[in-house]
């Protein structure tokens, strides 16, 4: 391993898997720190500058020490591990954090090590600081005359694709998951507002955002989203469901 070799910091809840990035990483010439906790990991992070973080959401949970560490390092790229079709909420710092669903192989990582030279200047460092890691599949919804892409958070009408807040593909992925029966409002509120303040605000957010993919969805008259007073939301529409492979 050279002296000057990029320093990566790994910290995954598997050891078994950890050793596997590892020993990859460091096969390329990278020098990797691995942890199985985040406490260490984080310790680690505020004496050592990163280049890339691969953090376990499993083990950074409510995105505490994530955000901690953007503000202690912005240069530093933390890519975000997540189990398959785990549900984000929204985050400040998407410009700067990647997501990666398992299971995934050493070839996806490879696309990461993209940022190796992100610190050399400054046209570099934009170049790479939004790159979008891809799952090895993607969940696709016929909604209607849409297609509903899930994890690049896209709704594409014909020609035209709109880009979708976290938020929004979210709440339109369990509607579509759902659609034609109703879905508990609070199945919403737990599983996209968990983390945000009191149940009334958390639920008249919620409301907003229907009401912006209300807007999303209106070229489509036979698609329909209702309240159901007192229980929740049900989307009426025509739904089909596909995984594509968007792997070369």
């Amino acid at each position: 391993m050279k002296e000057n070799a990029i320093k990566i910091l790994l910290c995954e809840e598997s050891e078994d898997l950890g050793v596997i990035i590892s020993e990859y990483l460091k096969s390329k010439n990278y020098h990797v720190d691995f942890f199985t906790d985040a406490e260490s990991g984080f310790k680690s992070f505020e004496k050592n500058k990163y280049a890339l973080c691969i953090l376990d959401i499993k083990l950074f949970e409510n995105f505490e020490l994530i955000n901690k560490m953007h503000v202690i390092n912005p240069e530093s790229y933390i890519l975000i591990l997540l189990p398959k079709k785990y549900l984000l909420p929204d985050r400040k710092h998407e410009g700067n954090e990647g997501y990666l669903s398992k299971p995934f192989s050493v070839n996806d990582l490879a696309s990461v090590i993209k940022i190796k030279n992100r610190n050399k200047n400054k046209r570099n460092h934009d170049k790479t600081k939004n790159i979008l890691i891809e799952p090895k599949n993607l969940d696709v919804y016929q909604v209607g005359d849409y297609t509903f892409e899930v994890q690049r958070k896209q709704l594409i009408l014909k020609d035209k694709t709109n880009k979708l807040t976290t938020k929004e593909a979210a709440l339109l992925h369990l509607l579509a998951k759902n659609a034609n029966s109703v879905t508990d409002r609070n199945i919403f509120i737990d599983t996209i507002w968990n983390y945000e303040g009191e149940y009334y605000s958390k639920s008249r957010s919620m409301d907003v955002y229907i009401c912006k993919l209300r807007k999303q969805l209106e070229k489509d008259p036979n698609i329909n989203i209702v309240n159901i007073h007192g229980k929740g939301y049900n989307m009426i529409a025509k739904v089909k469901k596909t995984d594509k492979s968007i792997l070369k």
